[in-house]
């Protein structure tokens, strides 16, 4: 989540607190904000209502944890590296060994192959 998602997070933290009966403090809000804030809002609210309908724990007010048992993995964004030359990260090797796994990257042929090289200006 970032804080474009606050208003949006802010009305699904009274919506727990109007549905359970419980006070929207500003410190359980906080500490819901740094446990999911690695996460994306649409997930956090689907995983709320999965929680809701629940028919053995949804009639309890949630705690952090319960909703964690409905989110998928955090997105994380994907960093590059530098390994001698050629910029890449860990998701795209993998995705080159999986789509590419006899002939390698073809990206990684191309800056490879300089025999032909013609600078011209």
């Amino acid at each position: 989540m970032n804080l474009s998602d606050e208003v949006k997070f802010k009305e699904l933290m009274l919506m727990i607190a109007s549905t359970y009966g419980k006070p929207a403090t500003g410190a359980r809000s906080k500490a819901w904000w740094f446990v999911f804030k690695a996460y994306e809002i649409e997930d956090l609210e689907a995983s709320v209502f999965k929680h809701m309908s629940d028919e053995a724990k949804g009639s309890f007010d949630p705690k952090p944890a319960d909703i964690l048992r409905f989110m998928p993995e955090p997105k994380q964004a994907m960093m590059l590296e530098d390994k001698g030359g050629l910029t890449y990260c860990d998701n795209t090797r993998r995705l080159v060994d999986k789509y590419h796994p006899d002939t390698g990257s073809y990206f990684k042929t191309i800056l490879t192959q300089l025999d032909n090289l013609k600078v011209e200006k």
